[in-house]
């Protein structure tokens, strides 16, 4: 019988074989115990007193001698249950120690476009809005037809995407705005850039669609609630962009 799993409990070795060792002879003396056990007899009181904090063993007296016993195995769910609500209780506190320091960004670098078609679909699974700007339109041919799929799972399960496409891509931008859950619109030609900036929940991801091979692609991934959160605000600065006086305007610019 592997009773290992008895220690993931807090129970130490003797306590798991003088229980075990009780509940074979239900009733028991000390001395008993200790010869079924194994365990001498001197530390058999302390661990029957551990047992018996821990609701596990009780006692009755017979003719001036005491018996223990075994209480029933379930009791070990309860005690299970008891030491997963202390540490539920413990739980806030730990996080408070963790949010009383300032969280450093994590940091990840990635080579190649599969990268961040990884990156992506774990944008599905956080089900919260996407945003996109600086996108060339060098983009949809490097992610081929994986994006035609990624769109389709994300209007499927309702999730927002938002983009600030380069003027180079109005005719992208004009397909995008007849799908559901789905905004786009241009940015003006001097705004143009090679790279792209994606944001959902608390990541922000660089891609720098540059003139080389897919698989060459630098994307870096940045995880930080505050970074996100201001890279999201600088998102909508552009998406309510006034041109100014005399500047170039063409269907479906920033107006």
């Amino acid at each position: 019988m592997k009773l290992d799993v008895l220690k993931d409990l807090g129970l130490s070795g003797n306590e798991i074989d003088v229980y075990v060792s009780l509940l074979k002879l239900k009733a028991a003396t000390a001395n008993q115990i200790s010869k079924e056990s194994k365990v001498h007899r001197t530390n058999v009181y302390d661990t029957l007193k551990s047992l018996a904090e821990k609701g596990l063993v009780s006692y009755t007296v017979k003719e001036g001698k005491r018996y223990f016993l075994a209480e029933e195995p379930e009791r070990l769910i309860t005690l299970l249950r008891e030491r997963e609500e202390r540490l539920r209780e413990l739980i806030p506190k730990l996080k408070f120690l963790k949010a009383s320091k300032e969280e450093l960004p994590e940091v990840n670098v990635y080579i190649g476009i599969t990268a961040f078609r990884m990156i992506l679909e774990e944008f599905l699974e956080r089900n919260e809005t996407i945003y996109v700007y600086g996108a060339p339109s060098a983009a949809l041919d490097v992610l081929g037809p994986f994006i035609h799929s990624f769109h389709k799972r994300r209007i499927a399960k309702k999730i927002k995407m938002m983009h600030i496409y380069n003027r180079e891509a109005k005719d992208r931008v004009k397909e995008l705005n007849k799908m559901k859950y789905t905004f786009a619109k241009c940015l003006p030609a001097r705004f143009s850039s090679h790279v792209s900036i994606n944001v959902c929940a608390d990541e922000v991801v660089f891609v720098f669609f540059a003139e080389m091979s897919p698989k060459q692609l630098p994307v870096i991934r940045i995880r930080n609630p505050a970074m996100a959160d201001s890279f999201r605000k600088y998102f909508f600065l552009m998406w309510e962009y006034e041109p100014k006086e005399g500047e170039e305007i063409m269907p479906g610019d920033l107006v």
